[in-house]
């Protein structure tokens, strides 16, 4: 047979085609082999990075549920206190240090505004110009504050016409009630200062907010104001802590709070010295009455403060504030300055 026929040359094709085919598959296996592999060392490095991280995504996770929950515990816990207050149960003393933090650390006698004396006591005549409905609530805030222990004041009592607006008069204090609408405010002490001395004060008792109001309410309202109009200060404006069982303590229980304690008797002591056994003509404040023009000035700043929306401006400057209380004080011009004490409404 010629080996260059067609036929004689159809083994050798057949067999070249077969190698062929055989390379292929052995360089597809080879890929095949080296996917797999890649596959598996991704896979390994996948796991070996989640094992690694877990410690610090579970403190993430904790961060994350610290986060939330903190905050809903606080609001839980504001919600049982307004609850509590809305039950009328104010006396949350017993909830330890929530609300106990005193936002005033308050006024020493030596920095305490007060009526010049010559550290005999004070002696001081007191104006009634209130209605018969308050009548009890005054003489028993007087007999309480003329009674104390150590013994400062020296206290005369005298009658005027009911005084809705409550004018000042020169070297005295006067006492006066109204209603005077919704102005916030249930209790306000207006103390008139000429060169740093009282020259004057007034008292006034709001009854839109009083004239319903419980009799410890009443009686410590008439106290507290009172006791502003001989210079004192607040003991504590915390109206969530312990009762200190005074008058010029804020609270939420005024029927532990509506008289004076030692500690204003002290603090007047320190003011005033002490009372002479004997009424002591000596010195006795100055009196007469305030001129019109001034009236009219002192009474347009009073209207301001006590009625605008506005009172914390222009005139009056803000010495301190909290949510039950404020103190402001505004110059009235020729070295006289009015000072207010203002215990808002609940």
């Amino acid at each position: 047979m010629d080996p260059y026929s067609a036929a004689a040359q159809e083994p050798d094709v057949e067999l070249a085609m077969r190698l062929a085919q055989e390379e292929r598959d052995a360089v597809l296996a080879e890929q095949l082999e080296r996917s797999e592999q890649e596959i598996a060392s991704r896979n390994a490095s996948r796991l070996a990075a989640v094992a690694s991280s877990g410690p610090q995504r579970r403190a993430w996770t904790c961060r994350r549920v610290a986060g939330v929950v903190i905050p809903l515990v606080l609001i839980a816990g504001a919600a049982v206190v307004i609850m509590l207050m809305v039950a009328g149960r104010g006396d949350l003393s017993n909830i330890p240090n929530l609300f106990d933090n005193d936002p005033w650390s308050g006024t020493n006698p030596d920095d305490a505004s007060r009526w010049r004396n010559r550290g005999n006591g004070l002696q001081l005549e007191v104006v009634n110009a209130l209605q018969e409905q308050w009548l009890e609530n005054f003489n028993i805030a007087m007999d309480e504050w003329d009674a104390g222990t150590p013994d400062a004041l020296t206290l005369s009592r005298s009658s005027a016409e009911w005084d809705f607006d409550c004018t000042p008069i020169q070297g005295k204090m006067k006492v006066c009630n109204g209603d005077y609408g919704d102005t916030k405010w249930k209790g306000i002490n207006q103390v008139l200062l000429s060169a740093g001395w009282i020259v004057s004060s007034t008292a006034k008792l709001n009854e839109f907010y009083l004239r319903d109001a419980s009799e410890a309410q009443r009686q410590y309202t008439t106290c507290h104001e009172i006791g502003h109009g001989f210079g004192l200060p607040h003991t504590d404006e915390d109206f969530y802590n312990k009762d200190l069982g005074n008058c010029m303590d804020y609270t939420n229980n005024p029927s532990v709070n509506k008289s004076p304690d030692e500690t204003n008797y002290q603090f007047l002591y320190d003011l005033y010295g002490p009372a002479p056994q004997r009424r002591d003509l000596s010195f006795i404040q100055d009196g007469g009455n305030f001129d019109e023009g001034f009236l009219d000035l002192y009474k347009k700043a009073v209207h301001k403060m006590e009625y605008e929306d506005t009172r914390h401006g222009i005139m009056w400057s803000v010495l301190h504030r909290n949510a039950h209380g404020e103190f402001l004080s505004a110059d009235l011009g020729n070295n006289i300055t009015v000072v207010s004490h203002v215990l808002l409404a609940d």
